[in-house]
């Protein structure tokens, strides 16, 4: 049997219990029905914490959300910086950029998970939302430009970019590449897409070094380190220029200058390198620009300036026959073509010459190394002189008319003359003289000729037998 005060204490137990039950179940319902309320609520409006780029949007409709952005977005400054200074200061309002960004808010509020916002207000911080699109912004592309224009920044005190390039390492005796120099000329359509995108995204600062105008080649590119590759290839080529009995391998170094690339990264030779080249052969080689040391007959040895007498390269052909045989990429051979006097002459003047002596006021005429002939001369007057050099008699003629104008007098002439060898290409010649009174000492100071070797008529007579075609006249 049960104790009737047990039995009470049992029954209140039972009715607190049921009690306890009533509030949870009213509580939880209350807390659903507010959780309901709340989700039905932020289907139309933003979550708590919710903000769009700077502008805290929670609780907020598209429409009003919209009003919020947009007018506070007109009015946002942004910056123009470069090395950390501010150059500009610019609003979209003052660009002429109008914004639409209900597309972009219901977008938003569409992929919204209402149910969620008891977690978004616990958070206790701004939730971020996505940035605008281009294509919301109407961008007045005149008031952009004219905003562009006024900045003024390419202006002289910039420098453009350089690519890469290849150029040799004349310690290396090989091709590198030169790397990139990156400058701070500005890409004005890139600039004008920062200044636009600035609007669209967090940031409000356009950097000009984002926009610099890039080098379009760098030391990275896989194109121009080939090229150095096959370049420095090339430097082994063998090539051998003959002229004459004598054979000149092409240095490493100087095959180096010849080659160079193109806009588009070709390897090619350099024609004017290669042009430089050949008239340097030329002059080393050759003999036509040569002064040389010559035995005169009474004053030792003497340095006589070059004339019309000598060989020199055929520097156009060298030059194309350079570029050929260095595209081909093969060892060779180059014949140089020679043009020019005494090409056969591997001793360049030779023993059979003629010798005048401007300061003697004398000629001779060597044979095979001895003297054949010996005679006074009247050469050039101080005012019309004889110019000393190496010649040569490139003709010969008879009972010829010497015609021009006296350098002195300045009156023209025509003097007929019995025999006529010129040796270079201004008229000048040696000839016999029949009004001279007198050869050799002083009187070509008061007798001298325009520029000619006069010589006595039966000497000239002697001299013009004994003397052929191409034979090297010397005077000094």
């Amino acid at each position: 049997m049960y104790n009737e005060a047990e039995y009470v204490r049992k029954g209140e137990s039972v009715m607190t219990r049921k009690k306890m039950w009533y509030i949870a179940g009213s509580s939880l319902a209350v807390v659903l029905g507010i959780y309901f309320i709340g989700a039905i609520y932020f289907i139309q409006h933003f979550n708590p914490g919710t903000s769009f780029k700077t502008h805290t949007i929670e609780y907020q409709t598209v429409d009003k959300a919209a009003q919020t952005v947009g007018k506070s977005w007109l009015s946002e400054e942004y910056y123009v910086v470069e090395d950390g200074k501010k150059l500009a200061t610019y609003t979209a309002k003052e660009l002429g950029v109008n914004i639409d960004v209900n597309k972009t808010l219901n977008e938003m509020l569409k992929r919204q998970n209402a149910f969620s916002w008891p977690i978004t207000l616990l958070q206790g911080k701004l939730i971020s939302a996505e940035s605008l699109s281009a294509d919301e912004l109407d961008v007045n592309e005149k008031q952009l430009d004219e905003f562009v224009n006024q900045l003024n920044i390419n202006n002289s005190t910039r420098h453009a970019s350089k690519d890469a390039t290849i150029k040799i390492n004349e310690e290396k005796g090989l091709f590198d590449v030169e790397p990139e120099v990156e400058g701070n000329i500005v890409e004005m359509d890139s600039l004008k897409e920062q200044i636009v995108q600035r609007l669209l995204d967090d940031s409000r600062t356009v950097n000009l070094k984002d926009v610099y105008e890039k080098p379009k080649v760098t030391v990275e590119d896989k194109r121009i380190n080939d090229d150095v590759k096959k370049m420095n290839e090339q430097l082994d080529l063998k090539i051998t220029i003959e002229y004459q009995n004598s054979k000149v391998d092409i240095p490493r170094e100087e095959l180096a200058k010849l080659l160079t690339i193109d806009d588009q990264l070709n390897i090619t030779v350099n024609s004017e390198a290669a042009s430089a080249f050949s008239s340097k052969f030329s002059r080393e080689v050759g003999t036509y620009f040569k002064t040389r040391e010559f035995k005169s007959t009474n004053r030792g040895i003497i340095n006589v300036p070059p004339g019309t007498y000598g060989w020199s390269v055929d520097v156009e052909k060298l030059s194309k026959d350079l570029t050929d045989i260095i595209k081909k990429g093969k060892d060779g051979t180059i014949k140089a073509a020679l043009q020019g006097s005494g090409i056969t002459r591997p001793d360049d003047i030779g023993n059979t010459y003629v010798e005048v002596s401007l300061a003697d006021q004398m000629l001779w005429v060597y044979k095979e190394g001895q003297i054949a002939l010996q005679a006074p001369i009247v050469s050039g007057h101080p005012k019309t002189p004889t110019y000393p050099g190496v010649w040569y008699v490139w003709t010969k003629q008879r009972n010829a008319v010497l015609k021009g104008i006296n350098g002195r007098s300045g009156q023209s002439y025509a003097a007929p003359v019995s025999y006529w060898m010129p040796f270079n290409w201004d008229g000048y010649g040696m000839h016999d003289s029949p009004w001279q009174p007198a050869y050799g000492g002083a009187s070509y100071l008061t007798a001298g000729s325009n520029g000619c070797v006069n010589v006595e008529p039966s000497t000239m007579a002697t001299l013009y037998n004994l003397v052929g075609v191409d034979t090297p006249v010397i005077i000094y």
